[in-house]
């Protein structure tokens, strides 16, 4: 990615707006907030429209704002039908309608 815009050639500020950074697209990726720069690495990985995305505790460590943005992001996915969501989490509140299935494992 470039270091010094979001919007590098082939990088479309489409996959900015899902993840609700359109506003950052000049600004460098190092001055970006740390779920900032998670919300842009999810954006990159949408750039060739994958057909599954694996997650593991992917708001871990990201604050209510930029949480609320990647589950947004997950119902926005959700509703294209084009992408599989497979998603681990440790909170009860991230069993999102969207998925299909749920796995709970006991110690």
């Amino acid at each position: 990615m470039n270091q010094t815009a979001l919007s590098p050639k082939g990088f479309d500020d489409i996959q900015l707006t899902l993840v609700g950074l359109e506003q950052k697209t000049s600004a460098s990726f190092k001055t970006l907030a740390y779920g900032e720069q998670r919300l842009v690495l999810i954006a990159r990985a949408l750039v060739k429209q994958p057909a599954l995305l694996i997650f593991d505790e992917p708001t871990q460590g990201l604050d209510q704002i930029n949480r609320h943005r990647f589950l947004y992001f997950l119902e926005h996915l959700s509703s294209q039908q084009q992408t599989t969501v497979v998603m681990a989490s440790h909170r009860d509140d991230e069993h999102l309608a969207l998925f299909k299935h749920h796995v709970t494992l006991e110690s």
